[in-house]
């Protein structure tokens, strides 16, 4: 890993693929405080959907256990971010929970109201914010149109943001192994992409992943 790091830091690498390490051990040295890759960002995993229609980012699903606003605010960053690099200069973000509305008993929706308020006052930058949004509001113009919810991000979400991992774990999943849909997923906040494909990836994921971390650099 510190081989890895120096070559970064000596630009001799543009980015960082784990290889037999553990993601711990990676993540531990990319946040080394005395010779490390940090920014002062929160690093977040970024995945990549591509559908028929459009290419959807997801996260977190695999490093941010129970974002809090700032935290969620660094997830939006780094998801537009890649956005961006992908050619989407202004992404909707949609900022899920189970419900459209405020709920005190559950707070990613007060946390999404919040988010939506900061990027209405011009806090949060480079994408359109809403939420607490339901997933087929975000993506379905037809179960927005039937709930009611006018918003230029209902039915047209590009970026999700998961109210927590195990949402965007299982999310992720799904998507891969019921709807069998074409993944990749890079980490952000760091000098440099990082690339921590999972063993139980197949070969075409690892690709997609090794070129969106080539297009995020």
């Amino acid at each position: 890993m510190e081989i890895a790091v120096d070559a970064v830091l000596s630009n001799k690498a543009d980015l960082i693929l784990k290889g037999a390490t553990t993601t711990g051990q990676l993540i531990k040295g990319v946040l080394n405080k005395e010779k490390g890759l940090q920014t002062g960002n929160i690093l977040s995993d970024v995945l990549v959907i591509e559908t028929k229609e459009r290419l959807t980012l997801m996260t977190d699903g695999g490093i941010v256990l129970y974002p809090g606003v700032k935290e969620k605010v660094s997830l939006i960053n780094n998801a537009v971010a890649v956005a961006h690099k992908l050619e989407n200069p202004c992404p909707n973000v949609a900022l899920l929970c189970a419900l459209e509305v405020t709920n005190p008993k559950m707070p990613p929706t007060l946390e999404a109201a919040e988010l939506t308020k900061m990027y209405k006052k011009g806090q949060i930058t480079g994408c359109v914010v809403e939420g607490p949004l339901a997933l087929d509001v975000a993506v379905s113009e037809h179960a927005a149109k039937i709930k009611k919810i006018d918003s230029p991000v209902a039915g047209n979400a590009d970026i999700l943001i998961m109210p927590y991992i195990e949402a965007g774990n299982i999310f992720g999943k799904a998507m891969t192994y019921y709807a069998h849909l074409r993944v990749a997923h890079v980490i952000m906040g760091a000098k440099v992409p990082i690339l921590i494909t999972s063993r139980a990836d197949d070969a075409w994921t690892k690709l997609h992943s090794v070129a969106l971390g080539i297009i995020c650099t």
